[in-house]
């Protein structure tokens, strides 16, 4: 199962227990996406939450040109790092910097993902110190592609 959502509104992300541990979700993909302006959250931790429980889920992207400032916590991109399907990451320009992709990188470098082959973060935030953070965490995990 394949799902895509693009040029999209997200209401009240918090509530994403439709996509927790769904049995044949295998493909994800939110593009252009913005946020409600009155929606207090503006956070997409619940939506990396549930995905993260989907055990046939191997292709997540997810891209915006919305953002200046990443829309979610460190601590919940670190659930995607913890999916023991993700074979493929594409995270494009969501202003994630260093950071942000610190506990990530920690999760991927300590085994918790030992899937993910291909990891794209163009067009983000990162710099030197988000580089070597990546890099530190594709020397050890198997990461194959970073893009």
């Amino acid at each position: 199962l394949r799902l895509g959502l693009g040029m999209a509104t997200l209401m009240e992300t918090t509530n994403c227990q439709a996509l927790s541990h769904h049995p044949n979700l295998e493909n994800f993909c939110l593009s252009d996406f913005r946020f409600l302006p009155d929606d207090p959250d503006k956070s997409l931790d619940s939506l990396w939450e549930a995905l993260s429980t989907c055990p046939k889920l191997s292709n997540l992207e997810i891209f915006s040109n919305q953002f200046t400032e990443n829309p979610w916590t460190a601590d919940g991109l670190a659930n995607l790092a913890a999916s023991s399907s993700l074979n493929q990451l594409t995270l494009r320009r969501l202003a994630l910097s260093h950071e942000d992709i610190e506990p990530f990188s920690e999760c991927v470098t300590n085994g918790r993902n030992s899937a993910l082959k291909i990891l794209n973060l163009r067009e983000n935030k990162l710099g030197d110190d988000g580089c070597l953070a990546v890099a530190r965490g594709m020397r050890t995990s198997g990461v194959l592609e970073l893009d």
